[in-house]
Parts: C-alpha cells; sequence; structure tokens
C-alpha cells in the first residue's frame, strides 16, 4: 500500500521549490520533516484520509465511507488558502505519512479540522511533531492566542497527546459520535497560548 504514496523524482524537485519545512527529526533513524502541503501532495493526503476510513470502519464493523466529491475538492482548495488554512504533512524519506489542518476565521481562535497519521506510523511521535509544527505556525502566522479542537472521548491517544500538548477539556458532547459501534462522546479542547507574536 506505501507505494501510492512514494514519489518520483520530478514530483520530490517540483514540491521542494513550493514547499516549506517547518520542522526536521528523525522517526527510527529515517530523515523526516513536518512541511506545508502542496498540490502535489493532494493524492497522498486524500489516500491517509482513505486509509483511516478504512480502520475507522474496521473498528466500528461497517463498510467504509466514502468522501463526497465536493469534500475533496475544499480540502484541495485549503492547500492553496494559506492566509485562513495551515496544512502540513508529515513525511519519512519522501514518503507522506501524516497530516494536519488547521482554520483561522479572524479572531485570536485558531481551529484544527482533520489529523491523521497513516496506521503503519502510529505511536512514533509524527502525531505529535504535526501538532507541536501546526500550533506554532498559527501562532506565528494567525497571532492567535488560542487553538481548539474536538476529539472523541474514547480515542484515548489521541485525548493523551493534545492532553500532554496542554489542551484542556472545553464542553463534552454526550454520545454524538460512534466508536467500536457505541454511542461515543466528543469533546472540545483548547489550549490557551503564552502570547501571540
Amino acid at each position: 500500500m506505501t507505494e501510492k504514496f512514494e514519489r518520483n523524482p520530478q514530483q520530490k524537485e517540483s514540491r521542494e521549490q513550493e514547499s516549506i519545512i517547518v520542522r526536521c527529526f528523525e522517526v527510527e533513524g529515517k530523515e523526516a520533516d513536518v512541511r506545508y502541503a502542496s498540490q502535489e501532495d493532494y493524492q497522498a493526503v486524500a489516500d491517509i484520509f482513505e486509509d483511516q476510513r478504512r480502520l475507522r470502519a474496521e473498528r466500528d464493523h461497517k463498510l467504509p465511507e466514502k468522501p463526497a466529491d465536493d469534500e475533496m475538492l475544499e480540502a484541495s482548495r485549503r492547500i492553496d488558502e494559506r492566509d485562513k488554512f495551515i496544512v502540513l504533512v508529515s513525511e519519512i524519506e519522501d514518503l507522506v505519512c501524516g497530516y494536519v489542518e488547521l482554520g483561522w476565521y479572524g479572531g485570536d481562535t485558531a481551529f484544527v479540522h482533520a489529523i491523521t497519521v497513516l496506521e503503519k506510523y502510529q505511536g512514533k511521535k509524527l502525531g505529535k511533531e504535526l501538532m507541536e509544527s501546526c500550533i506554532s505556525e498559527a501562532q506565528n502566522r494567525f497571532n492567535v492566542k488560542n487553538i481548539e479542537l474536538s476529539v472523541i472521548a474514547q480515542n484515548k491517544n489521541a485525548v493523551s497527546l493534545y492532553n500532554k500538548l496542554g489542551f484542556k477539556e472545553k464542553e463534552i458532547q454526550k454520545g454524538v459520535d460512534e466508536w467500536d459501534n457505541k454511542p461515543a462522546d466528543r469533546v472540545s479542547m483548547v489550549k490557551h497560548l503564552n502570547s501571540g507574536k
């Protein structure tokens, strides 16, 4: 499955000209980075979302949902709207393996709309690197004082990560989601940043 995420040399050269690397690090001795997404990353991001839909369907014992065409077009558009969105990808040796998207609509709060990491790369701190990069970029670019997100309460790994990053529970909506084929709660969380720019 990973072959769909790999790039040919022409794509890599074009991507390096368009993308801004935000953070470099190592994962299991391999070079990794977090960088701004470009339109050339669109298919890799779509594939990552498809991987997550499949995992969610397996967990909930259902058929995977297909994304609506307009949902995918919207995701593609946000990659280029850098005045309102931060769309970052994580890469390990030219393999796009994670994605985070944050939106800002004016004011002092930005919202994490999505974060996901390919199953085989989960538990390797990529989510943490993506979130830390996203928080830093949001603070620097948009001068925000708060970052908000929501997560299914039963997703203990995600909740734990957000708590470690300084997010605090803001609100709980009981039974509005599903986890493992059972009703699940959605938790809204907020991180108050020290200061703007």
